[in-house]
């Protein structure tokens, strides 16, 4: 099939220049506007295709064969939101959207609560697990029908995928942790890692709202990234271990 087969017909673009809930119906995405300076025009692609399986960790995840989605748009930076997927896999649904996705695998048993949404800026990056997301399984966690809600949306591919061993991965995020100050800064942000974290093969990422890397360096216990130079707005400071993101955290560039 086509991998530019979309459903997101009909009103693709949305221009939004105020804060509350903005609905992609047939994109079947909400985003919720917490707030905008100016106006940003965003636009919501909702692919019925497998998206291609460039990731990290295939033994870890199931990704989604059903279906993934494109955020786009110009002035993103004047623009933060949330944002909502709702998920069905239950086979007696006529309206289901991640039957395929939602079946046990290789003896494991699939669990609304081991969903990770999935993120890459682009087609050339490999996907990697959204650090914080609010699953909400609608009262069962064994029906597969539920929503699956983020912070920070970012322009970039998403889709869904379960997490179908826990091998490595649980252990590593409770054991990362990183201090970030002043936020909001004017000039310069200084990050401390938390004692007993190991600094081989980790990576400090400053992003963009577009999801562009800015800066890149290995991480020291204590170190500082100077923001001075970019425009003022938020941006998204990644830590990476062996190309895993650890944690996430939104920093907020006020220049004097």
């Amino acid at each position: 099939m086509n991998d530019e087969i979309w459903l997101s017909i009909g009103r693709p673009n949305k221009i939004i220049n105020d804060t509350g809930i903005e609905n992609f119906e047939l994109a079947e995405f909400r985003i919720t506007v917490n707030s905008i300076t100016d106006s940003a025009l965003v636009r919501v692609e909702h692919y019925w295709v497998a998206p291609d399986e460039v990731m990290f960790n295939d033994f870890a995840y199931q990704l989604s064969t059903d279906r993934y989605w494109r955020v786009d748009g110009l002035l993103f930076d004047n623009l933060d939101a949330n944002a909502r997927i709702s998920f069905d896999g239950r086979e007696q649904s006529s309206g289901y959207t991640d039957l395929e996705l939602m079946q046990d695998v290789n003896g494991v048993q699939f669990n609304e609560d081991s969903l990770v949404l999935m993120y890459r800026p682009d087609q050339k990056a490999d996907w990697t697990p959204w650090p914080d997301i609010d699953i909400n399984t609608l009262g069962s966690s064994t029906d597969k029908f539920g929503r699956v809600e983020f912070d920070g949306l970012l322009k970039g591919e998403y889709t869904l995928a379960w997490r179908k061993s826990s091998v490595g991965i649980e252990e590593t995020l409770k054991e990362k942790s990183m201090k970030v100050y002043p936020n909001p800064s004017s000039s310069e942000i200084t990050v401390e890692l938390a004692d007993g974290i190991d600094l081989k093969d980790l990576e400090m990422r400053l992003l963009d709202l577009n999801g562009k890397v800015i800066s890149s360096q290995n991480s020291a216990r204590i170190f500082r990234i100077d923001l001075s130079g970019n425009s003022a707005g938020t941006y998204l400071l990644e830590l990476r271990s062996n190309g895993l993101i650890i944690e996430t955290q939104q920093v907020v560039f006020n220049p004097r």
